[in-house]
């Protein structure tokens, strides 16, 4: 977990919202889920002051309804 927040705080640097930039992608269904599955695994959380962009993009993922991801066209 060491590299993977820094890497990923780094990929979301300059405000954007999603990893491949303005648009949600397979890219960030498949991070989120890992991230997803190794922070429950480790029982820790993304430490928001040390990874602002992160944490954001987590809550951003996980505010998306299933009908805004069913209707997504990759």
């Amino acid at each position: 977990m060491t590299l993977i927040f820094p890497n990923l705080e780094a990929s979301l640097d300059g405000g954007k919202p999603y990893l491949c930039g303005y648009d949600f992608s397979v890219a960030d269904i498949a991070y989120f889920n890992e991230i997803t599955n190794v922070l429950a695994m480790l029982e820790i959380s993304v430490d928001p002051k040390r990874f602002p962009n992160t944490d954001k993009w987590m809550k951003r993922i996980s505010d998306l309804g299933a009908i805004r991801v069913s209707t997504i066209k990759f």
